[in-house]
């Protein structure tokens, strides 16, 4: 986690505690919860703000009763829709600062707890982190952790390894909670960001909790398309304003913006007006008058400014269009690495950190160890890009300056080519310096002077296997052929989530690059590794495990096809459990592998394993109604023959409910 001594940004009830006041286990309970950090995200916000922009909002009438009426008759639920670019982000944190203050100048027991939208971190913003990170918030606000809270770490049998609850254990850990306030407010930013079933589930989950605690409010944004979602899955009147910049706003605002000129001297009081006249016929959209100033700054001269005042889009495709056009007129090394910075964060598998994309962005084509001389600072970065990218505070993570222009890269892929094989080529190239080489692969955590070396040995196979040219094939090879004494082998099996923590300790160290080329598919890899000839096609891991069971467990059946061509293949290898490659492929299911392996004489279909389960077992137990035909219409599989524990197929079909089977 990070600070937990400031979770809402602000001064809510409980939130500065002292951290030295957390013990460990309840550091552990905090982190179980959620490891979402959205005070991070509230402070960026926050310090983007204008002062006196927005206040309009709340002076409402509606946004007055939803947060002071507390009788039944009041909805519960304050919708705010509005444009791309119209300011709801900023509204939500203007919200969250002012139920902050009545809280303190009141000295109120108010529960104030928030979530912004991360349109660029969806894998972390499953709805369990989601609302377990609003529950945090109450909870850290409070003297201490509720008892039920406590227990459901202790005792629960849904805690994961690192102690996560589930979903359903979370909602029930809210009613207590909440009725430790006297009122709790929940805001939730970005509602059209989430996918369109973790949004359903969310307004189920949120009415569930209006439905328990009748006193707690709702302050929801979103584009107006989420409206009837809303309607429909909340089931309760919702309270209703569109978000909308005033012309005050727009001014102030655009105001601002011309102070931060670079260069007053191309400016004048009479262009000034001229520009604040133009923004004024313009929709009224933080963004779009962003653009426009950024624009008109960005030229060289009083007459050129002028000039391009009459140039300005009014629409978000074509001012995107426009500033990525000056981007790449920009004089040749400028324009180079704003369209690499560009490329790298709308192709990235995840959210980059300001190093990791330094880094990755100095990497040169055919060079053998890193030029520290080569890292751009990220002031250049942001110059480069004219305003198209921002550094979130506290994290610090760059991005796109909107959703809407990480829609139109999205649709407009022709301008970075062949994206996917640059960056792998970058990562395998990175992976491949001599420095990387040189780290023992036993050392815990990548050292801080290679903020590359996760993002690079995590993700470069798949960009690979998106798009691969030839020389990411050759550098692929090089990498793989000194597996597993490579940094990168370890940190792949860390990153995994396809072992369980036990095996992956079983296997560390003695996975081989062949293993790894399996793992992914990568049928031209492999061959390549065998190819050099010094390459053993029965490598075993720390299991006993070959690349063909790496490969079956994955379901390549090209690979597998590939290996079991090879020469020198043992196809009915044991590991030390005592399953064969046949016992893997029928627990799988997958039918084409499996006849692959009752091709091959040397496979035994009817082999035990340690457990006694022979391959037809582990295809009952799955389910695999085809499977268990394959090796019945042999004549040399046993259907009756049992396990250790003197259970037989037929048992175990019957005890999983499998009548289809039986």
């Amino acid at each position: 986690m990070g600070s937990e001594s400031n979770l809402s940004g602000r001064d809510s009830p409980g939130v500065n505690k002292p951290i030295s006041t957390i013990t460990n286990g309840k550091r552990a309970i905090f982190s179980g919860l959620s490891t979402l950090e959205p005070q991070k995200q509230h402070s960026h916000v926050t310090h983007s703000r204008i002062q006196g922009v927005g206040d309009w909002f709340l002076e409402t009438a509606e946004f007055r009763s939803w947060r002071d009426d507390d009788n039944e008759f009041v909805a519960q639920t304050l919708f705010c829709d509005g444009a791309q670019g119209a300011g709801k982000t900023f509204i939500s944190s203007l919200v969250i600062d002012n139920l902050c203050d009545i809280n303190d100048s009141a000295r109120v027991n108010l529960g104030v707890a928030y979530i912004y939208n991360d349109y660029y971190d969806q894998t972390h913003q499953g709805l369990a982190s989601i609302m377990g990170s609003l529950l945090k918030q109450l909870v850290f606000a409070l003297p201490d952790i509720p008892e039920d809270i406590t227990e459901a770490f202790q005792k629960s049998e849904e805690c994961l390894v690192e102690q996560d609850l589930l979903l359903p254990t979370i909602l029930k850990l809210f009613p207590n909670v909440l009725a430790s306030f006297s009122q709790v407010f929940i805001i939730i930013d970005a509602l059209d960001e989430f996918s369109a079933g973790t949004r359903f589930e969310l307004f189920r989950s949120l009415r569930q909790i209006i439905q328990d605690s009748p006193k707690t409010r709702l302050f929801l944004t979103g584009r107006s398309s989420v409206r009837s979602e809303l309607e429909k899955h909340l089931a309760s009147p919702a309270l209703s304003i569109s978000i909308q910049p005033t012309p005050d706003d727009i001014e102030v605002f655009s105001k601002w913006k011309l102070s931060e000129d670079p260069v007053p001297d191309w400016m004048d009081d009479s262009l000034m007006l001229e520009i604040l006249a133009q923004i004024h016929k313009l929709p009224r959209i933080f963004l779009l008058a962003t653009f426009y100033i950024d624009a008109i700054l960005g030229e060289t001269s009083i007459f050129e400014r002028r000039e391009m005042l009459h140039r300005i889009p009014a629409e978000f495709d074509d001012a995107y269009s426009m500033t990525l056009e000056r981007v790449m007129k920009q004089r040749d090394d400028k324009a180079q690495l704003g369209i690499a910075a560009l490329m790298w964060i709308s192709f990235a598998e995840r959210p980059l950190h300001v190093d990791e994309l330094r880094h990755a962005i100095s990497v040169e084509e055919g060079a053998t160890d890193l030029n520290p001389d080569n890292i751009p600072s990220k002031e250049t970065l942001l110059e480069s890009c004219l305003g198209l990218i921002t550094i979130d505070q506290g994290a610090p993570i760059i991005r796109v300056v909107h959703v809407t222009l990480k829609e139109y890269l999205s649709n407009h892929s022709e301008l970075f080519e062949n994206a996917h094989s640059r960056i792998a080529e970058t990562c395998l190239t990175y992976l491949n310096f001599r420095r990387i080489k040189d780290l023992p692969p036993t050392i815990p955590t990548a050292p801080s002077t290679t903020p590359f070396l996760q993002y690079a040995s995590s993700y470069w196979v798949t960009h690979a296997k998106m798009e691969t040219a030839e020389n990411v094939k050759s550098l692929a090879l090089e990498l793989l052929s000194v597996y597993p004494d490579h940094i990168s082998a370890a940190i792949f099996l860390r990153n995994s989530e396809c072992f369980p923590e036990e095996e992956i300790e079983e296997v560390a160290g003695t996975v081989t690059g062949l293993h790894y080329a399996a793992f992914f598919g990568l049928a031209e890899i492999a061959i390549g590794l065998l190819d050099m000839g010094s390459i053993s096609v029965n490598p075993r891991d720390g299991m006993g495990c070959t690349p063909l069971v790496w490969a079956i467990r994955r379901g390549y059946e090209e690979v597998v096809r590939l290996l079991l061509d090879s020469a020198d293949v043992d196809a009915d290898s044991m590991g030390i459990d005592r399953r064969m490659p046949l016992h893997w492929a029928a627990a799988k299911g997958d039918e084409g592998i499996v006849k692959l392996l009752l091709e091959r004489n040397e496979v035994s279909p009817d082999s035990p394993a340690i457990d006694g389960q022979t391959p037809l077992f582990y295809a009952v137990n799955e389910g695999h109604e085809n499977i268990v035909k394959l090796l019945l219409e042999r004549g040399d599989v046993n259907p009756n023959s049992p396990a250790i524990d003197g259970q037989t197929p037929l048992f175990c079909a019957v005890n999983e409910g499998h009548e289809n089977i039986v």
